[in-house]
């Protein structure tokens, strides 16, 4: 026997985090929140998975049913799933599919149910940054933060991105052009080496604005797409490639502002 405590006013409990026996019980009671009954009437036909243990029987309203034996005593704690099986009320709503056709867990609002594959995984697993479901629905639906479900997390990131990489583009390699003409032009070792590391600087931010581009055209192009890309991106050859651009830039322009001639 399964011992509740249940509180007086009706549709007063959250089931969200309940399964199983409990789930059934509480919600075919009327007593929980937005939480319909799973439960439907036993045929005489079903069952087929334990035809060994079928008691025929008759119900109030003279309608043929059945009962489950289990040792000496006989119950209707039975779940009839669509297939004509049966299971017992603490596989019902319990994140499994034990019926074997979706129907033991179809009509209950405990979980989230995974796009594909029939996988189900409770409500606190959902937009929690850690993937569940093998096809990502539960990190890549409309209910996530978009912030996870994209490279640059909002559009005006992406637009300063390209903004910002493309005047570093233009505005460096003219500096890279003009203070490597002049190398060759001083007269003193002092001078020379000013223009070096200048140039050296203006090199590094130059690589630094192709990163910046190079980053704002991938979030474009992967979109929302992203959020079931993402490990596949981030184990590519592209983003190691765009990640050692960004450490070589930035090691590069430090390094030059931070030197003496």
């Amino acid at each position: 026997s399964t011992l509740l405590d249940v509180p007086n006013n009706e549709r007063s409990l959250d089931c969200s985090y309940t399964y199983g026996e409990t789930y059934v019980y509480l919600s075919c009671s009327d007593i929980c929140r937005n939480a319909p009954c799973p439960l439907k009437p036993i045929k005489h036909d079903t069952c087929n998975n334990h035809v060994d243990k079928r008691v025929f029987s008759i119900t109030e309203d003279n309608t043929l049913t059945v009962l489950y034996r289990q040792g000496k005593h006989y119950h209707d704690r039975i779940f009839s799933c669509d297939n004509k099986n049966c299971v017992l009320y603490k596989d019902v709503c319990n994140l499994v599919d034990d019926c074997g056709d979706g129907s033991d867990e179809r009509n209950c609002s405990n979980h989230f149910k995974c796009s594909k594959h029939n996988e189900y995984i409770p409500h606190s697993a959902k937009c929690d940054s850690f993937v569940h479901c093998r096809d990502f629905s539960d990190e890549c639906n409309s209910d996530c933060p978009i912030a996870r479900r994209l490279i640059l997390s909002h559009i005006s990131i992406n637009i300063c991105s390209w903004v910002s990489g493309g005047v570093a583009l233009l505005l460096n390699i003219h500096v890279i052009f003009k203070t490597a003409s002049q190398i060759s032009k001083s007269t003193s070792y002092q001078g020379r080496m000013n223009k070096i590391l200048i140039t050296l600087v203006a090199v590094g931010d130059f690589l630094m604005g192709c990163y910046l581009v190079a980053i704002a055209s991938f979030s474009y192009n992967f979109g929302e797409e992203y959020c079931k890309q993402k490990y596949k991106w981030l184990s590519s050859m592209t983003c190691a490639g765009l990640g050692m651009l960004n450490c070589i830039a930035t090691q590069l322009s430090m390094f030059s502002m931070t030197s003496r001639p």
